[in-house]
């Protein structure tokens, strides 16, 4: 078989080629809604880096910080153009680079915040990853947690038996 004249398929993502009637013969999309988005994304590049010139970056201030004891006791206290720009670089994360730092985190990209975050901010972020699939941190932990369930209902059960068995033997002695 001659695979010299096939086109790849031209989503970055997808390893297959176009077929005779234009789409893709592993994600079956059209090649033109694959070159429509190739021109979307551009685009949406270009609005990114308009809005990234449009917002001063002097005089933005972000301010995270944790208020109580609890992982989910934070707060983010920032100026308009501190959010904004924290927006603007989040929006560009999409696009950046990957970086490689260590083989455990292949995902990792490049975002600078550490113009934006101002003292006394206690909340920073050493890392930041960008995926299409689900996360493998979030996996471990459901499995963790189904674990945890798990135990929580032996236990439990436990408990009603012993309770079952208790409750008899009274019985017992009082008949």
């Amino acid at each position: 078989m001659d695979f010299s004249n096939r086109t790849p398929c031209s989503d970055e993502n997808c390893p297959g080629t176009i077929n005779e009637n234009g789409y893709c013969g592993v994600c079956g999309k059209n090649s033109s809604e694959i070159i429509q988005w190739k021109s979307d994304e551009s685009k949406l590049r270009q609005n990114i880096e308009n809005l990234d010139k449009s917002v001063p970056k002097e005089g933005a201030y972000v301010r995270m910080t944790q208020y109580g004891g609890g992982a989910s006791e934070n707060q983010i206290v920032a100026n308009r153009n501190g959010y904004l720009r924290l927006g603007i670089e989040f929006l560009k994360a999409a696009f950046a680079e990957k970086i490689y730092i260590e083989k455990e985190y292949p995902d990792v990209i490049d975002v600078d915040l550490d113009y934006l975050l101002k003292e006394p901010s206690t909340l920073y972020f050493d890392r930041f990853e960008r995926t299409e699939g689900t996360p493998s941190v979030f996996r471990k932990e459901s499995k963790t947690l189904k674990i945890i369930l798990i135990v929580i209902i032996i236990v439990l059960g436990g408990c009603v038996v012993l309770a079952l068995i208790g409750a008899t033997t009274v019985l017992r002695w009082l008949f």
